[in-house]
């Protein structure tokens, strides 16, 4: 049987590495690095029944006070970046703004309207991460993965991947994104800054600079959900340091020292208000684990 040992976890508190700059203690982090560490990691899990998550920045898992008990598979340490003529290959722990930077930077266009998304090339494949129109299933040719179940590395094409709005096959939860080959187009490397320089402008002057974990909840058919949280009148509603953007209702903002149970309360009190308001039932973005404290 493995031991905790061999997998060499830590812990971490989710408030120094959330995007939201809160949250509890992670008690079983590890961070693999081959397809051997993961291996070893599913054996672990299996022959202890342990609960898991697998992250990359935790951009978009809010983490409860009270902590998380379960193995945290943290792929950061997964890297490694491959460009071939208008191919991309790159490793789920890389960051999506250095990947998209350097597509630019070689005149390959199909992630431009991506820039400013926070987190990993792994959590932008697994979630669809998109904006402006485009999202990251525009640009996979090929998904690798790990099947935490069947302990065995798998190859996906963009048909099998299943993408959906702000879903994949592997938002299922037995997979680990392990790298995505991501196919680009030659373009003039004006038009590609350009777009750039524009969705900048646009995220700096719609969406706050505070601490968060981005949109909260997804859009509603068509309609934005930040239209529905702001007709409620929940626009700037908050409790202690958390608050309903003042800026874009659809997301939650950490103004100083804000408690990861005080953004669960103030989602289950958007959910009960726009529920009674207009019937909808909002559908999340954010991921919760662990207990309040």
């Amino acid at each position: 049987m493995k031991s905790e040992n061999d997998i060499k976890f830590c812990s971490l508190f989710a408030d120094k590495i959330s995007t939201l700059r809160a949250g509890g203690k992670l008690l079983k982090v590890c961070f693999p690095s081959s397809m051997a560490d993961l291996f070893m990691i599913s054996d672990y899990i299996k022959e202890n029944g342990c609960d898991y998550i697998i992250t990359g920045k935790l951009s978009n898992i809010l983490v409860l006070d009270g902590g998380y008990d379960g193995v945290v598979i943290n792929t950061k340490n997964l890297k490694g970046i491959d460009i071939e003529e208008n191919l991309i290959c790159a490793g789920s722990g890389e960051k999506l703004a250095k990947v998209v930077n350097m597509a630019a930077e070689r005149g390959l266009s199909g992630l431009e309207k991506l820039c400013g998304i926070p987190g990993t090339v792994g959590g932008a494949v697994c979630m669809n991460s998109g904006c402006f129109g485009a999202d990251m299933s525009m640009a996979v040719e090929k998904v690798y993965l790990f099947d935490m179940n069947k302990q065995e590395r798998v190859v996906k094409d963009k048909k099998q991947m299943g993408f959906a709005y702000r879903k994949s096959a592997a938002a299922k939860g037995n997979y680990a994104v392990i790298g995505a080959r991501l196919e680009l187009e030659e373009k003039n490397l004006y038009d590609i800054k350009n777009t750039m320089r524009s969705v900048i402008a646009v995220r700096r002057e719609n969406q706050p600079s505070l601490p968060s974990l981005g949109s909260v909840y997804k859009r509603v058919g068509n309609t934005a959900a930040a239209i529905f949280i702001e007709g409620a009148g929940l626009k700037g509603y908050r409790v202690n340091d958390m608050e309903v953007s003042a800026v874009h209702a659809n997301f939650i903002v950490n103004k100083g020292n804000g408690k990861a149970d005080d953004y669960l309360t103030i989602m289950e009190h958007i959910e009960e208000k726009v529920y009674a308001r207009y019937g909808i039932k909002l559908e999340r973005e954010v991921f919760v684990v662990g207990k309040r404290a």
